[in-house]
């Protein structure tokens, strides 16, 4: 038999062989057309009708190596180091999704928080709010939530066990982890800055957090995140207050409006029922103030008013209260006061408006006063019979003399 005959089959399937062997298609391809013409030229008394029944075989042959190889690159072919490089990719794909998903779920839970704590109207209803955010996205339940006004931070809310509150003025601009001995916790604690974009920082709010359902990287921009968020609450909060406490406070005095400080006095008769303890009322009238108001001008009487508000105000202790009972009268409640040393108290009070010397355009002026003091429960036991009985005591200091203190 013609050794050409036994080399064409070998020829024929010679893309297969190439792509089992992993050579590149062209080269396959190639070397398969090459050797065909290589040998037919050597081996030119083959048979015609030989060559023929092989071409198809060879055409066939190729198209398979095509089809099946087109996995494989264009270049090359796919080693072990390709296929982990693929491995690493799809697992970092992978990866990529799963963050974007817990971001999604974060930037969500950052949205429920922010809408239930800028639906507050005050900071008391802030703090139930504060407190489910902190739990919903730190997996805590203590926290100080601070405010600072006037470059000074005072607490608002605090919830668990503090051995001592942080110092606000000590931490960063930015959301950061600190651990001890940095704070006098055994655990570390989250601080997170309040402020708006671009604002200067108005509060401060600290978590302790484990660390365990959480890495601190992952808290850290969470808390980024809700810091703004929870900037806008509190603004709002805080004007709401002050909107509140100018609405209960007279604009020219600043003391309490009448209602208000009637409020505020019914407030303390339940404390003393329960309590069984005892306070007094003065209500304070200024002498001739119509006179003042005729001979100088409203401006003047305007200018009396301010300056005795401020001198009740400069003169109570935190726990007292005084308000403007209507056009010069005021009244002030002393809790927790004796008969003897309500006396006492009004005395200074009168003495002290007597000796202010107020300036108007006119010049300065000096006022009088008179001032009757009612104690409970001697006095009575409603809020109506206690300011009778004060009002009275009033009128009997004005019917001897003005510028005096009676009691009832």
């Amino acid at each position: 038999m013609n050794p050409g005959a036994l080399a064409l089959p070998l020829i024929a399937v010679s893309p297969l062989l190439g792509a089992s062997a992993r050579l590149p298609l062209r080269v396959a391809a190639c070397a398969a057309a090459a050797g065909v013409v290589a040998l037919a030229w050597f081996f030119f008394n083959v048979a015609d009708e030989v060559a023929m029944a092989i071409l198809p075989i060879w055409i066939v042959a190729t198209l398979v190596t095509l089809r099946f190889g087109r996995g494989f690159p264009e270049g090359g072919t796919v080693t072990a180091d390709a296929l982990e490089s693929l491995r690493k990719r799809r697992a970092a794909l992978r990866g990529d999704v799963a963050a974007a998903e817990r971001d999604e779920v974060r930037a969500l839970q950052i949205y429920g928080a922010a809408k239930a704590m800028a639906s507050a109207l005050s900071l008391e209803d802030m703090g139930p709010r504060v407190a489910s955010a902190v739990q919903r996205l730190f997996d805590s339940y203590e926290f100080i939530l601070y405010a600072i006004e006037k470059g000074t931070p005072a607490p608002l809310q605090r919830r668990g066990a503090w051995k001592r509150e942080p110092p606000v003025d000590r931490f960063p601009t930015e959301a950061t982890v600190v651990r001890p001995p940095a704070v006098s916790e055994i655990v570390p604690v989250l601080f997170i800055p309040i402020a708006a974009p671009g604002a200067a920082i108005g509060g401060a709010l600290f978590v302790k957090v484990s660390g365990e359902a959480r890495q601190e990287p992952e808290l850290v921009r969470i808390a980024a995140d809700l810091g703004p968020q929870l900037a806008m609450a509190l603004a709002k909060a805080l004007l709401f207050r002050q909107l509140e406490l100018q609405s209960r406070r007279d604009g020219l005095t600043n003391t309490l409006r009448r209602q208000p400080f009637l409020d505020r006095l019914a407030e303390e008769f339940k404390r003393g029922a329960v309590f069984k303890t005892r306070f007094s009322l003065l209500m304070i009238d200024i002498d001739h103030f119509k006179a003042i108001n005729d001979t100088h001008g409203h401006p003047a009487g305007d200018a009396v008013l301010t300056r005795v508000g401020k001198i009740l105000n400069d003169s109570i202790y935190e726990t007292d209260a005084a308000g403007r009972y209507g056009g010069e009268e005021f009244v002030v409640l002393l809790p927790r006061s004796e008969p003897d040393g309500a006396l006492r108290r009004a005395e200074t009070l009168r003495a002290r408006i007597e000796a202010e010397k107020i300036p108007t355009a006119f010049g300065e002026l000096r006022v009088t006063v008179s001032i009757g003091v009612a104690n409970y429960p001697a006095a009575g036991s409603t809020v109506d019979d206690l300011v009778s009985a004060a009002d009275k005591a009033l009128y009997r200091a004005k019917d001897a003399g003005r510028n005096r203190v009676v009691g009832s």
